[in-house]
């Protein structure tokens, strides 16, 4: 099936439609690479010159693909960004993985399973984490540095605990065609995850909703209407600088130290009243220090503990990492015009300038010279430049237009690539690309031809037209723009727009509205082993988890919120 040159592949998971036609009538069967036995796999060509070729294959057949890929030593690795999947042989993974590892020096090893008398190391390590828990969480109960209440929603239970495992994705998203490797964690069974859960809860409400709420984004289509405002403002002129820089291996490079010390500095600063909700500074920083301090988790038949940043599955550390970059961008904030835009979406920092470029050269040397943690890529650009998925260009007339960034390596066959949306349904996948549509182009032939760009992708996925004509209606009529499908013209595109901007501004409001609650809700995590729909099924209905002694006196759980979390496959040697 595969050579002997180790060439790695890339595949496109068709996820299909019960609406679709079948393989006997599917018009590329033709197109079946027949190299692989018993599997229609389609080769499929880039619309990029020199691009990696492509494989589509059906949903249904991927367990089948994977299992004879490692047959031949190779593995099977879905992307972090999109439903792009990476062939590769073992060889090649480990040698990547293993070069990250040594190159950040974030990890260290602590044992080899394959040793002798270590078959207890992982009871051991659970045991003395939960005491060590429970015996902070008694101290600082007894000397009221924390509530009755956060007591019990920092408790952990020991028979539910799992040490985490680390592997790595491959991404497939860099401008040379390059696929680096990046490591997930998996914590949600972690002994530290209660007080994970909780100390993101205290924190996040005042960093995301009164400290950097003007300067942070979810997404790149929320800068626009940042951009829209500094064009009419006659702010934009034609030497404005359009600048991104991109900061690189963030849970993995920063020290405890400066972790704790920019959360010592933020508690200070912006919880002046020496507690949060009833639990005191010293409390929140040695919780916070020793879930820093004891990040240990399995990786290929070892025990390793993370000495640096923190672990992508634990919610705090991404917090806490926002908490740094704030400081750590102060520089360029304070010497940047005020009138400017400024905003950074975790890692991707997006700002303009007017000022000599050279004073921008002295305030980022400054910053590398007093903190070295934090290496990034920086693109100055005048006429046209990417920010996350918007193209930003600078038109002759002094006015922004802005476009959807489509990777031509993978696109329009790939799944449009959104953020954050790998778990969801391709339903809402077509849904929320047309809410980005809508929210990029002003005008509505851009925007047709975007949604067009759109179907086409999920016809080659298998929808059938009639299928894909049914999620456009429906997306219409969420939005009582039905008319558009009559009067297809600007006016009526301009009401659809109008109705899209302010539903993303009342989910934005709904989304502080939320962090507020959760910093005083008491909550119920219920894990579970279900997955897809009925993950999704019990998300939404979570009182039928519970015992039916809840369930049958629903009065007793007013003021609880019920919050399910699916629980992955865990390696066997995390126990």
């Amino acid at each position: 099936m595969i050579g002997t040159t180790h060439e790695s592949m890339f595949f496109i998971s068709q996820v299909g439609s019960n609406t679709a036609n079948n393989h006997d009538d599917y018009p590329w069967k033709d197109y079946v690479d027949q190299r692989f036995r018993d599997i229609p796999v389609i080769r499929v060509q880039s619309f990029e010159q020199h691009a990696n070729t492509l494989y589509a294959i059906q949903k249904k057949y991927a367990l089948k693909l994977e299992n004879e890929l490692r047959e031949k030593d190779y593995r099977l690795l879905s992307s972090s960004q999109s439903f792009m999947q990476y062939a590769c042989h073992k060889d090649e993974l480990y040698t990547k993985a293993d070069g990250y590892m040594l190159r950040t020096q974030a990890y260290t090893e602590i044992t080899n399973f394959n040793q002798p008398n270590n078959n207890e190391t992982v009871q051991h390590l659970l045991n003395i984490h939960t005491n060590r828990i429970k015996s902070l969480l008694d101290y600082f109960y007894d000397e009221q540095a924390i509530t009755s209440f956060q007591y019990e929603q920092m408790h952990v239970e020991r028979s539910v605990c799992q040490l985490d495992y680390l592997f790595f994705t491959p991404d497939i998203t860099h401008p040379n065609g390059q696929v680096t490797f990046e490591p997930i964690t998996i914590s949600s069974l972690s002994p530290f995850m209660p007080i994970c859960r909780y100390l993101h809860r205290l924190l996040a409400p005042i960093y995301y909703n009164k400290v950097a709420c003007f300067i942070t984004i979810d997404k790149g289509t929320d800068i626009i209407p940042s951009l829209e405002h500094y064009q009419q403002q006659g702010h934009l002129k034609p030497t404005t600088h359009l600048i991104t820089l991109h900061m690189n291996d963030l849970y993995t490079s920063i020290t405890h130290e400066s972790l704790l010390k920019t959360l010592k500095r933020f508690l200070s600063e912006f919880a002046v009243e020496g507690t949060i909700q009833g639990m005191t500074h010293a409390a929140i920083l040695t919780l916070t220090e020793c879930l820093l301090h004891h990040q240990y988790f399995v990786y290929r038949n070892c025990i390793f503990r993370q000495v640096k940043g923190g672990g992508t599955g634990l919610y705090l550390i991404h917090i806490l990492i926002e908490i740094y970059l704030f400081y750590w961008q102060q520089p360029l904030r304070m010497y940047q015009n005020q009138r400017e835009i400024f905003v950074r979406c975790f890692d991707h920092l997006f700002l303009t300038w007017n000022e000599p470029l050279e004073k921008l050269d002295e305030i980022l040397n400054m910053m590398d010279h007093f903190e070295t943690s934090i290496s990034y890529q920086i693109n100055i650009q005048i006429k046209e430049i990417r920010y996350l998925e918007v193209k930003i260009r600078h038109l002759e007339d002094h006015t922004f237009y802005t476009s959807i960034y489509h990777d031509w390596k993978y696109e329009p066959f790939a799944l449009p690539i959104l953020r954050n949306t790998l778990s969801l349904a391709p339903p809402s996948i077509f849904r929320l690309a047309l809410v980005r549509a809508v929210l990029c182009y002003s005008q509505l032939q851009d925007f047709d031809i975007e949604q067009q760009y759109i179907e086409y992708s999920f016809l080659f996925h298998r929808y059938s037209f009639k299928s894909i004509r049914a999620l456009v209606k429906e997306f219409l009529c969420e939005f009582n723009a039905t008319d558009l499908l009559v009067s297809h013209n600007q006016m009526t595109y301009d009401k659809l727009r109008q109705a899209v901007l302010e539903y993303r501004q009342h989910r934005l409001e709904l989304q502080r509205e939320r962090l507020d609650e959760d910093q005083k809700a008491c909550i119920w995590y219920i894990h579970t082993r279900l997955k897809g729909a009925a993950l999704s099924h019990a998300k939404r209905n979570p009182i039928q988890l519970l015992p039916d002694c809840f369930q049958n006196f629903s009065d007793s759980l007013k003021g609880i919120k019920l919050e399910i979390i699916g629980i992955p496959n865990y390696p066997s040697n995390t126990l």
